[in-house]
């Protein structure tokens, strides 16, 4: 994520560091938001961009060879911002908040088919980052169980269980299992 001179941050930056070379994925206009992520494959970027003049504000998918760009999702007024989409290990699913700082939900949908996002998980409340365990469940940071901990989201019932670490912010799961936050 590059800052521009004056505007904040707000574009996505594909550096190759052995060459030094840059190429801009998601320029400014755009308003890309800062968490973004790769489709396993390599193929996709999914990103989070702030309302446009020409576009509301939604989740983004960017075809890496072709740059194309399509809308995933753009919420109705007073649902909040869709934010910090994240894949699934296999690429079928993405998972991403909804909401607003204080009133968030997380959410899924399948990225070939149009209009399969669905909330899931216990409610709303603070959510500080969620990464996928595998290809059903969640390790999400939220105050659901108060005070703010990892927690363990069956997507498909949408049942969370408490995993501990208190106070623990944006997870994140390694390719081995491991956790870090």
């Amino acid at each position: 994520f590059r800052q521009s001179k004056g505007e904040g941050p707000c574009g996505i930056v594909l550096r190759d560091l052995a060459k030094g070379s840059e190429d801009v994925l998601v320029d400014c206009r755009k308003r890309p938001r800062l968490v973004f992520d790769w489709s396993p494959d390599g193929k996709h970027l999914v990103y989070s961009a702030a309302a446009a003049a020409d576009m509301p504000a939604g989740l983004v998918l960017l075809a890496l060879d072709s740059r194309e760009s399509r809308r995933l999702t753009g919420g109705s007024p007073g649902e909040g911002h869709d934010t910090a989409p994240r894949y699934d290990p296999s690429g079928r699913r993405i998972a991403f908040m909804r909401g607003t700082d204080s009133h968030r939900e997380v959410w899924t949908l399948d990225p070939s088919n149009e209009g399969s996002a669905r909330r899931v998980g216990p409610s709303e409340g603070q959510i500080y980052g969620l990464a996928w365990l595998d290809t059903g469940r969640l390790l999400v940071s939220a105050d659901w169980h108060n005070p703010r901990a990892l927690n363990i989201l069956d997507v498909e019932t949408g049942r969370a269980e408490l995993a501990g670490a208190i106070d623990a912010q944006y997870p994140d799961v390694s390719t081995t299992g491991a956790i870090a936050f």
